[in-house]
């Protein structure tokens, strides 16, 4: 007895020295095997959550018996021996367990040869935490010393245990608080998601002693679940930043119903929907039970925090609250970083726009200094950003301080300023002409605290603006000097008509002879200058060829150098592999003759003449710096000199027909206007480089085209008109022109039908039974045309063929100053030759 008790006390002292609730479940179980001689001792220990009770602290002498008893961990209430033991809080005593029908594991029982059983609730205080249960080898009854010692040993257990588990809530509860703290800490001291969220997986994890943690945020864009941080044994490839669809496992189940989900098995719950891939990542991890608490900021749900462990794990309240304190945290902290995010990038858009925009944005303070210089601000006014901080705005002004002044007073009335054009001056001193928006800045507790500003620079687009506007005034006027010379060319074949005619009747020594002589010359004059005004108006008869340009300036070197005298230096400079283009080589040797005269006369007292040609590429930076100007490969004529040179004034207006420098009586003012028409006229373009004292250069392209040189043997002479006697139908609307062309056809034995109007001449066609040889009709007429006359005439009249004659193109019968293959054409004015010349090229074509 003395040895038992003094066996008892030391196991006492052995219990209550344990440190954790593990060291007491073992001291327990050892302390009943070794005091009573049993076989097996084991502490089963209540999981009300569960509805189980667990096994705890097993002790046994033969391996047998310890690989038997991990096959029974748990007992479900209600379930045999020890179940009724804990509800009855009575101890049982059976005298061989073999033979009773409630005991469970008898597999432990017959193969453990085990008999003897006593199970002896665990009581503190009120409540049942346990049941010891010893387990014998032999048949065994118990006596009264045994059960004593037994019940003693239970109640110094079960204290021993309670105390073990007080001492293990209180060291939870710290680590619980330090933990959150710590991640509190963590969430105020960095924005990093990936630091913060890592601390929160790890620490969670660590504290319900689960197997892997991971915490997911929402892509707001795609809804997805992004991995932030995983901690544990997550199984193989699982690893942060890795995407998953928001409604696959027990963490889409969370976010889907958005409140705390618990799955005992992650394989084999019917709510949870896995992807092949997850499906095969689960089955070789150590989780199969997971805890999923969706992360709520006011009700929108922004990720999920998951916890896993091994199969058979049941969450207590207390842990399930710790996880959702952890969940509270990550929103915040999740949040936090997208509040953060937002705000850089917000930041960063604003900057790299500012950074990267070309216009000038800069902000002021209330004092008119500057406290931000954007680096499209350096680039058009040329101050560092160092040198433009703290300069006055009025600096910049082209009014100055009075312009400041009047432009703040405006903004305190209006509040912003939308396309103020002004002029800032740059570094340099230059004026750079800017279209500005200005913006008062405030602040909410303060007012105003300055302006800000976004300068566009527009010293381009105004000098392409003038450039359009000369462009459209130029085609203004050229379609006025078209009209003009349409009216001005039939007088001038009246006249150079009946001058011919009426010659042609008179002796040389006639008197009238000589009036009538000078008429002709007169109105020969006023037609080269209606020819001027077509040219200008790009409303000539053009003859293209594809040309080597080359070619036709060493045709025109001669007479240059007899047109610009000795006094001036004629030089070429001509480009070996020039490119080929189209046009009337005529009209170009006309080009180069008004220009190379244009400069003469800027050089009386001798200089040097330049004329070049190149191959060039302009590119889209050339292109919208010129109007009109498309990009592509073009052949070059520059014709420049060292004269006198143009102002400003001069240039803009020295395309203009009848503009001239000269005195009176020394020019006509339509060489260059010549000169630009036909350019236009070709296809190409025109520019003048020019300041006063620094002569004058011409530069002109012309497109490129890759087909062969054409031949430019020269026309032959004209032969003597041949006399006719087929059928004209004539058709022209001014009365005296039309009077005058018949006669000239009746004088070289033509029959003429006269019609004023085109209706008329569908009649007399209609009505006149002989055949109608050609017809000669005028382009523009009033409510149908000459071409839309031939187009109805020719389909019952199919012999007859047709000749247009008009004082200026029409783009019915000419597309861009080349006639549709086919057609034939007599330009006015003409002379009575001219025109029996070209009625009979006409009728003998056929």
């Amino acid at each position: 007895m003395l040895e038992s008790a003094r066996t008892f006390g030391e196991l006492t002292r052995l219990i209550a020295s344990a440190s954790d609730s593990r060291e007491v479940f073992d001291a327990v179980s050892r302390a009943a095997a070794t005091l009573l001689g049993a076989k097996i001792a084991r502490v089963w220990i209540d999981d009300p959550e569960a509805r189980l009770l667990r096994a705890h602290g097993n002790f046994g002498s033969d391996p047998t018996d310890q690989r038997l008893m991990a096959e029974s961990s748990a007992i479900p209430y209600g379930s045999g021996v020890v179940s009724g033991v804990f509800e009855s809080r009575v101890p049982t005593y059976i005298p061989d367990v073999q033979k009773e029908p409630l005991w469970l594991n008898q597999r432990l029982a017959t193969e453990g040869d085990l008999h003897a059983f006593a199970g002896i609730p665990l009581i503190s205080g009120d409540r049942v935490v346990g049941v010891l249960a010893i387990l014998f080898g032999k048949r065994h009854r118990f006596t009264l010393q045994q059960r004593e010692l037994m019940g003693l040993l239970a109640d110094h257990a079960a204290i021993a245990i309670n105390n073990a588990r007080l001492l293990e809530e209180a060291e939870r509860r710290r680590q619980t608080a330090e933990s959150l703290a710590e991640v509190g800490e963590a969430i105020a001291q960095s924005l990093d998601l990936e630091e913060v969220g890592q601390r929160i997986a790890d620490r969670v994890r660590t504290l319900v002693g689960a197997v892997a943690a991971f915490l997911f945020r929402l892509d707001p864009k795609s809804g997805d679940r992004v991995a932030v941080a995983v901690s544990g044994d997550v199984g193989s490839g699982f690893v942060r930043g890795e995407v998953h669809p928001r409604h696959t496992g027990a963490s889409g189940l969370a976010l889907r119903e958005q409140r705390l989900v618990v799955t005992p098995d992650l394989l084999d719950d019917p709510r949870i929907t896995l992807t092949p891939e997850d499906q095969a990542r689960v089955e070789r991890a150590a989780y199969r039970v997971v805890l999923a608490v969706p992360l709520l900021i006011r009700d929108r749900a922004i990720g999920v925090l998951a916890i896993g462990d091994r199969s058979g794990r049941v969450f207590t309240d207390e842990e399930t609250r710790l996880v959702q304190a952890f969940a509270d945290r990550a929103a915040g902290a999740l949040e936090s970083a997208r509040l953060y995010k937002e705000v850089r990038d917000a930041r960063d858009f604003l900057q790299s726009i500012t950074e990267s925009s070309i216009d000038a944005i800069f902000t002021a303070d209330v004092h008119g200094r500057m406290t931000y210089f954007s680096p499209g601000a350096t680039e058009i006014f040329g101050y560092q950003p160092e040198e433009g901080l703290g300069r006055p705005v009025a600096d910049f002004y082209r009014g100055g301080p009075e312009e400041a002044r009047t432009v703040m007073e405006r903004l305190k009335v209006e509040g912003r300023i939308r396309n103020y054009e002004t002029a800032f001056r740059a570094k340099d001193g230059r004026w750079v002409e800017v279209n500005a928006s200005f913006s008062l800045l405030r602040d909410p507790s303060v007012g105003i605290v300055g302006t800000v500003g976004v300068v566009k620079d527009i010293t381009e687009h105004k000098r392409l603006e003038e450039n359009l506007r000369q462009s459209q005034k130029m085609e203004a006027v050229g379609r006025l000097a078209g009209g003009i010379a349409h009216d001005f060319n039939n007088l001038m074949t009246i006249i150079t008509g009946r001058a011919e005619m009426l010659l042609g009747r008179l002796r040389p020594d006639d008197p009238l002879h000589r009036d009538i002589e000078l008429f002709r010359k007169t109105s020969a004059r006023a037609a080269a200058v209606t020819r001027q005004l077509l040219a200008f108006s790009r409303k000539q008869v053009l003859q293209p060829k594809v040309l080597d340009l080359n070619a036709v300036v060493a045709g025109t070197d001669s007479m240059l150098r007899r047109l610009i005298g000795e006094d001036i230096d004629l030089v070429t400079v001509l480009e070996p592999a020039l490119w080929h283009v189209r046009a009337d080589p005529g009209q170009l040797e006309q080009v180069i003759l008004n220009l190379a005269v244009n400069a003469r006369d800027a050089m009386p007292n001798g200089g040097k003449l330049t004329i070049e040609t190149g191959n060039v590429e302009l590119d889209e930076g050339y292109a919208s710096r010129h109007v009109a100007v498309k990009p592509g490969s073009f052949v070059l004529l520059a014709v420049s000199d060292t004269g006198m040179g143009m102002d400003e004034a001069t240039r803009s207006r020295m395309f203009e027909p009848f503009f001239t420098t000269k005195e009176q009586g020394e020019g006509t003012g339509l060489g260059l206007a010549t000169v630009y028409g036909i350019v236009k006229q070709s296809g190409g373009n025109i520019w003048c480089y020019s300041e006063p004292g620094q002569g004058t250069a011409f530069k002109i392209y012309l497109p490129r085209v890759d087909e062969a040189v054409e031949s430019l043997e020269p026309a032959p002479p004209a032969a003597e008109p041949q006399r006719g006697t087929e059928t004209v139908l004539l058709v022209e609307d001014e009365d005296e022109l039309r009077s005058v062309a018949r006669e000239i056809l009746e004088m070289y034995g033509y029959a003429v039908l006269e019609a004023q109007r085109p209706d008329d001449a569908l009649l007399i066609a209609e009505r006149h039974s002989g055949p109608i040889h050609v017809l000669v009709t005028d382009v523009v007429m009033p409510k149908m045309s000459g071409r839309d006359l031939a187009r109805r005439l020719v389909p019952q009249r199919p012999e007859m063929r047709v000749l247009y004659i008009s004082g200026y193109t029409d783009e019915a019968i000419v597309r861009h100053g080349v006639l549709d293959p086919g057609t034939a054409f007599l330009e006015k004015p003409f002379t009575p030759d001219e025109l029996a010349r070209k009625v009979r090229e006409v009728l003998d074509r056929a």
